[in-house]
């Protein structure tokens, strides 16, 4: 008994100083990138995306595989996460590492080892804190999930019970490069818009007919893609206002071509005013479910007559879906460089799944029990 007792002991013991190695370890790699965070905060540059990609671009220079949170930039030594995907498949063993690099340049490290199709996780999260490198979580896991998709994405998840309403397990990245063109075409014409809290790119329309889509979804989105900023300020309730005819309609006359007719046929104008009732959404209508998909163009066909038809993929991290559904966008490009929405198209399929992420508006009904 004593003997078991003291092999018990000295695996735990082992286990610690494993760990402790570990953070050790990522603690001195962050060191190595720390001159990328010093120019970052002398600059107090506001780009983001800039400093994600230099740190993934460090940590691929070390010898890591790594990659940014959402997908927007390509992994670094991609190869290595490929080989232990094979390895899992064919349930031998092997070990590696991949890094996932914030939005604020903070680092989740998920050390990987695998043997007999199962897979180990050992998450560690490391934040600056007063200008220095500091493991503020980790956590040891097996893999509830582990998905590598033919098109390139793999997702793990931890298991988390019914009901569990702490951070989300579930872990999802682009192994596969994503054409830099395509890249593109979604961060300017897809992404602002995106599917959250609205049903611009998950309904069918057209400029003959624009369908159920919802103009009031797009008004602040929209603004924003207009003039870069936006129209409210932020409020937990719901705040009514009267836009005046000339911003509102000036709003959706530059990313559509649709006339005041054919808008008011779907707000509420108020002719006295020459104004558009407005109402932002609040805490009864805006819940979005956390997780929401994100698009991906992965096609893009020019046409003879001035536009352009994107095929975008849906890829939903929450569901384990590098496909929930896909969908046809065509988009005018003018002279002056500005461009118009001119139709969406949900590409038919038995696997879509349906926009449970949307929660729709407040009826006038229901707004006057809530605020009236």
């Amino acid at each position: 008994m004593t003997e078991i007792a003291a092999s018990v002991s000295d695996k735990e013991e082992a286990v610690e100083a494993s760990e402790k190695d570990m953070i050790s370890e990522t603690i001195d790699i962050a060191e190595s990138c720390r001159d990328i965070y010093e120019k970052t905060v002398q600059e107090n540059t506001t780009d983001n995306q800039e400093l994600v990609r230099e740190l993934i671009g460090r940590l691929g220079e070390i010898g890591y595989a790594a990659v940014d949170t959402e997908n927007q930039i390509d992994m670094v030594n991609s190869g290595l996460i490929k080989q232990f995907c094979g390895k899992v498949e064919e349930k031998q063993e092997a070990k590696t590492t991949l890094f996932i690099v914030m939005e604020n340049g903070d680092l989740i490290r998920n050390e990987l080892d695998t043997a007999g199709g199962e897979v180990d996780v050992t998450r560690l999260v490391l934040n600056w804190k007063d200008e220095n490198p500091d493991v503020s979580y980790q956590n040891t896991y097996q893999a509830y999930s582990w998905t590598y998709e033919d098109n390139g994405y793999l997702f793990f998840e931890e298991y988390c019970p019914p009901g569990f309403d702490g951070a989300p397990g579930y872990t999802a990245v682009r192994v596969d490069p994503l054409d830099p063109d395509l890249r593109e075409l979604n961060d300017r014409y897809i992404l602002p818009v995106g599917y959250g809290l609205n049903n611009m790119f998950t309904s069918d329309w057209s400029e003959e007919n624009f369908g159920e889509l919802n103009f009031y979804d797009l008004y602040e989105r929209m603004y924003q893609m207009k003039y870069g900023s936006g129209p409210f300020a932020a409020a937990i309730d719901s705040e009514a206002y009267q836009v005046p005819e000339e911003i509102f309609e000036g709003v959706f006359m530059t990313f559509f071509r649709i006339d005041s007719r054919a808008l008011r046929r779907s707000t509420v104008y108020l002719d006295q005013d020459k104004a558009y009732q407005y109402r932002t959404r609040g805490q009864y209508d805006f819940a979005p479910i956390p997780g929401v998909p994100y698009p991906e163009v992965t096609a893009c066909e020019e046409k003879p007559d001035g536009t352009i038809r994107l095929t975008v993929n849906a890829v939903w991290p929450k569901e384990h879906l590098a496909r929930a559904f896909s969908h046809e966008v065509v988009i005018r490009l003018l002279e002056d460089g500005s461009f118009q929405y001119v139709s969406n198209h949900v590409i038919p399929s038995e696997k879509n799944v349906e926009p449970v992420w949307y929660t729709d508006r407040l009826s006038d009904e229901q707004w006057e029990e809530y605020y009236g």
